[in-house]
């Protein structure tokens, strides 16, 4: 998403929080409002939610899907911005899902998207640099 679709979202996302909205039992069953921003690439709103107090709790939370992380998500789908976020915020790295730790995931997407795509690849390119 470009930051003009992402910058509304947000604008919403810190009312709620300021009105008192409890981010984890506004979670589904399978994913956490950490995972939706992560996932989409929702940056502006992934740094509302950090911001927030409930955040700390959903950080390391893995969804029921696959037993993946918000971080492990940023990674693959390529989205660096929300990987550097999570990161600055104490996301552990080396969790695995399907197998893989987050660095592994963007690495084999790198390679992946490298071929088809080069912005694509840079993507996950910076997402590797990032989770080295």
């Amino acid at each position: 998403p470009n930051a003009a679709e992402d910058a509304p979202r947000a604008e919403l996302l810190q009312i709620l929080i300021e009105a008192g909205i409890d981010l984890v039992s506004c979670a589904d069953k399978e994913w956490n409002p950490l995972h939706l921003a992560s996932s989409y690439g929702y940056a502006e709103c992934l740094y509302v939610l950090l911001q927030s107090r409930g955040a700390s709790g959903m950080l390391e939370r893995d969804s029921s899907q696959a037993n993946t992380t918000a971080l492990w998500l940023a990674a693959e789908r390529g989205n660096a911005e929300c990987v550097e976020m999570l990161l600055n915020y104490g996301a552990v790295n080396g969790k695995k899902a399907n197998g893989k730790t987050p660095l592994e995931i963007a690495r084999d997407r790198a390679s992946i998207h490298k071929a088809k795509n080069a912005a694509s690849g840079k993507r996950y390119q910076r997402c590797v640099e990032l989770l080295r």
